[in-house]
């Protein structure tokens, strides 16, 4: 009986760690709610709103907080099945790296500083499919 319940309290032990380190994955929402209000040019016009999440359209990678505009160049671009794996690297910097994300239909924009453990991360992209702005769907972001 002993051993079960060292063996149980093994495995909550493995499973805790594993959602504490989840935690820490990089990411941006595949969708955003945003709340709009728009104001009618003249009382002819009535407004009304679509209920649609705003997809995830675009990432930066910015040297700093993204207010100071120091978005950075990806690193590598290679040609993968059904489209491109975009990688940009940090090195060591005190001033730390920010991913922003952005997205389709709103201004509303998601920032978040990169925990200082990332080094690399990579951006995988739909070569088929497209936004109505042309740029390429995001299929994965993976950073390590």
């Amino acid at each position: 009986m002993k051993s079960c319940t060292c063996l149980s309290m093994f495995i909550f032990a493995f499973v805790l760690a594993s959602l504490c380190s989840a935690g820490d994955k990089v990411w941006c929402p595949d969708t955003i709610k945003v709340e709009q209000k728009a104001i009618p040019p003249s009382p002819e016009w009535s407004i009304s709103y679509n209920s649609l999440p705003h997809q995830l359209e675009m990432v930066t990678f910015f040297s700093g907080p993204p207010q100071e505009n120091a978005s950075l160049v990806f690193d590598e671009k290679s040609k993968i099945k059904g489209g491109w794996a975009i990688t940009w690297n940090f090195p060591r910097d005190s001033g730390g790296y920010w991913l922003r994300c952005s997205y389709e239909g709103t201004r509303a924009e998601l920032s978040r500083r990169l925990p200082d453990s990332v080094s690399t991360c990579q951006i995988t992209y739909d070569d088929g499919s497209r936004f109505a702005s042309g740029l390429p769907v995001i299929q994965k972001i993976e950073c390590r």
